[in-house]
């Protein structure tokens, strides 16, 4: 319960801020809003530019158009929510921020808006702003010591430099960079380590992105960023008259024009983008916003504002890849890359497989070189082929780059290709057979020995272990994989590769006649089998048995019980389960040993239990109904004829999102994924019963607001037990007190073992979830 502060405490928030204030008038005019993407070179003109400005800075959000593609979250980046600001940010460090945004954190993009103010009253109104963002935060501010674990601190510096943060924030020595300095007066141990964790929750924009961190990764890299340091934390306590003076502040000085979370409108007028005009207002710091621009940053907003608004591709994709500095990383045509002085922070761990390895991938002519459904995968998902580069792609939210894959696909158009028999002396069903049999021989040690530098089906390579080559129809359009096998080096210029066509002519000429189309044909239509296709000769298949100790065990591969992105978790009393990140779904259950895998080396493989699995449906498990008689979505069906995912986005279409696991007590894991809005953690225990090991697992369910969610816990030939107990031949489940559905579910033509006169049973759960957390248990006890 928050109490009003002593007058002392608050005199001395007074006092320092006014300090503070006053010997800051000089700092105002060092520091102007830095851009990443803008620091070095980019492929913006100036008027490109100051669009990117006008959007960067939020100047979309006060200042509305009806100009076309304004209001995209590239021309209006959702700014840090600050619903939670009052428990993540440090309160004096808050109030120091509001009162001088540049005095506090050099180059930050958040305006000056008490800029028209005496120094003592901006204190005062600052003052008020930090004890409303305090109050509504759900927890305080956390203001224990930083660790003192020289180890801990180490392994957060290893990742630092290891996963791609030096590329936007540099290593120290690498040129102009964005400032961390500011960071251990700001957060906590417990805040940052939260914040690295989930960026996107508090700064939903994608500015900073997601690296994909586990918690103790999190954790240790917030160790490293705080280096021991710890924030001057004084008592603060809300005064509420104060928190209700800061909401109108909010409101009037235009703060919730681009701040989200706290449920409020603005009530600043602002022109319109199209009444501005050059030498006035916030360009030249006499608006209520005030911004510090450099003089190029100003010239480049009065460019944009002469202009007639955006402009269609290729510029829009320049301003998208510049304003969430891909080009970091990445190159795109004479731009991007790393930086020559942090390249040696990009590494590998398959070295002679040379840059390929460890630096990403040119994004010239992605467009004509990547599926639209393995693009999106990348972009949303966090999809990857290249588990050697230690490098991680970030995950900026799939709202912010909705619009990429059409921007890519637009600046380069992919050539449709016809594959067809390319031989008249074959028919049609004939040249299937043989080209798929050419193509086996032409990957394997006997033809062009492709599968002695890279892996296949999860099997690894006696040598090299490059990219694993059968997601390549899934990746790949089949035009840019003809180019690319018969000139590897012009579109991918230093890859370790050799030609097998050099100048268009087989290498080979004993496979289908020499014909350098049908060569490339047959392997396409080869990969194309997917894992239903037979290893090549030569691939090395070692397989695996993997136990389960005194430590709960979870493997990460294929499986068919669990899909492409498969996760199997196995417990020291012998129960084991799986489970389909792909669809977020409990998809087998089994006793006894825990799984055998055919696996070598640093790359996941395929697994498969050691006991007989009781299978679940792999559709996803919770999902929005229009109400009870609505049919549930299938998942779509793939095998040998058909070994290409058809819907890719199956799963993202109905609102889930896979968002990684972290471990607990005995390394047991908890999943983490959402439906929609609702966010959910996933944890699975054994318990003994009887004697009998059952397998409960604990749901939490998190709701920004009331609404109605459907489980489906069951599928099959299913017989109620009770209310709240429902069985199959092979599997009970028992289920909290609620409301259930038991009915027949629709059948499903391309799904095996269905009777097409006999719809299979399926057991919902209704969830009506209120704003916030519920919790829900259910135990699987295998029968048999």
């Amino acid at each position: 319960m928050w109490s009003t502060p002593r007058p002392d405490v608050l005199q001395g928030h007074l006092a320092r801020l006014c300090l503070l204030l006053g010997s800051a008038v000089g700092a105002l005019a060092q520091s102007s809003p830095r851009v990443p993407g803008l620091l070095g070179p980019h492929p913006l003109g100036e008027q490109e530019t100051g669009e990117l400005l006008f959007g960067e800075l939020g100047c979309a959000n006060c200042h509305t158009s009806d100009l076309e593609g304004i209001g995209t979250p590239l021309t209006r980046p959702t700014a840090p929510r600050l619903d939670e600001a009052g428990g993540r940010v440090e309160p004096g460090y808050l109030a120091r921020f509001i009162a001088d945004p540049q005095g506090t954190q050099p180059g930050t993009r958040m305006p000056d808006v008490l800029g028209q103010l005496p120094p003592s009253q901006r204190a005062q109104v600052a003052l008020d702003l930090t004890h409303f963002l305090v109050s509504r935060a759900s927890r305080s501010f956390n203001s224990e010591p930083v660790s003192t674990d020289e180890a801990q601190r180490k392994l957060g510096e290893g990742l630092f430099h290891r996963v791609g943060c030096v590329a936007c924030h540099g290593s120290g020595a690498a040129g102009p960079v964005a400032d961390l300095a500011h960071v251990p007066a700001k957060y906590s141990p417990d805040s940052l380590s939260a914040f690295l964790f989930q960026p996107l929750h508090a700064r939903p924009g994608g500015r900073m992105p997601d690296m994909g961190l586990d918690r103790d990764e999190a954790g240790a890299l917030a160790s490293y960023l705080l280096n021991g340091a710890r924030p001057l934390v004084g008592p603060f306590q809300v005064d509420p008259q104060r928190a209700a003076a800061g909401r109108l502040h909010f409101q009037e000085l235009g703060c919730a024009a681009c701040h989200t979370g706290l449920g409020l409108p603005t009530t600043l007028l602002a022109q319109d983008r199209a009444s501005l005009r050059p030498g006035r207002g916030c360009l030249v710091g006499e608006g209520p916003a005030r911004f510090g621009l450099a003089p190029d940053q100003r010239a480049a907003l009065e460019q944009a504002l002469a202009g007639q608004g955006p402009e269609p591709h290729p510029s829009t994709l320049a301003r998208s890849l510049t304003a969430f500095n891909c080009i970091a990383c990445h190159k795109w045509g004479e731009f991007g890359g790393a930086p020559e002085p942090l390249l040696p922070h990009f590494q590998t761990t398959e070295f002679e497989l040379g840059d390929e390895a460890r630096l990403p991938p040119d994004l010239e002519g992605v467009g004509a070189k990547l599926t639209r459904g393995w693009l999106e995968q990348v972009l949303f998902d966090g999809a990857s082929v290249r588990p050697y580069m230690l490098t991680r792609m970030p995950r900026y939210g799939a709202a912010n780059l909705a619009h990429l894959p059409d921007l890519f696909e637009a600046a380069d158009p992919a050539e449709e290709v016809t594959l067809r028999e390319p031989k008249s002396k074959w028919k049609d069903e004939e040249w299937q057979k043989v080209a798929r049999a050419a193509g086996r021989e032409l990957l394997g040690n006997e033809g062009l020995a492709c599968v002695l530098c890279h892996d296949f089906n999860s099997h690894a390579s006696p040598g090299k272990r490059g990219l694993d080559l059968i997601s390549s129809p899934d990746r790949l359009r089949p035009a840019w994989f003809m180019d690319f096998l018969v000139a590897p080096e012009k579109l991918r210029p230093g890859i370790v590769m050799p030609q097998s066509w050099p100048d268009g002519k087989a290498a080979h000429q004993g496979i289908l006649d020499g014909d350098t189309r049908a060569q490339l044909e047959a392997i396409w239509l080869y990969l194309s089998l997917g894992r239903s296709a037979a290893d090549p000769p030569g691939i090395r298949t070692q397989g695996a048995n993997l136990e389960v100790g005194a430590r709960v065990r979870t493997y990460r591969g294929r499986s068919n019980v669990a899909g492409f992105r498969g996760i199997a978790v196995g417990y020291p009393e012998g129960l084991s389960y799986a489970f389909n990140a792909q669809n977020g779904s409990l998809s087998a259950l089994w006793r006894g040993e825990f799984i055998s895998v055919n696996w070598n080396g640093q790359a996941a493989g395929n697994f498969n239990p050691k006991g007989r699995a009781v299978r679940l449906s792999e559709d996803v498990t919770f999902c929005r109904l229009e109400d009870a008689s609505q049919d549930w979505p299938r998942a779509p069906h793939m095998n040998a004829e058909q070994p290409v995912n058809p819907d890719p986005r199956y799963a993202r279409n109905l609102g889930y999102r896979f968002r990684g696991y972290y471990m607990g007590e005995l390394d047991t894991p908890t999943f983490m994924y959402s439906s929609g809005s609702v966010e959910l953690e996933d944890t699975s225990r054994v318990l003994q019963v009887e004697g009998r090991p059952v397998l409960r697992r604990e749901l939490r369910l998190v709701a920004p607001e009331a609404e109605t969610l459907y489980m489906r816990v069951l599928t099959g030939d299913i017989e109620e037990g009770s209310p709240t107990s429902f069985q199959t031949a092979e599997l009970r489940v028992s289920l909290p007190t609620g409301e259930t559905l038991l009915r027949r579910g629709r059948i499903d033509p391309e799904q095996e073992g269905e009777d097409p006169g006999k719809p299979p049973l399926e057991l919902l759960l209704k969830l009506s979830l209120d704003e916030g957390t519920t919790t829900l248990t259910l135990d699987y006890e295998l029968l048999h």
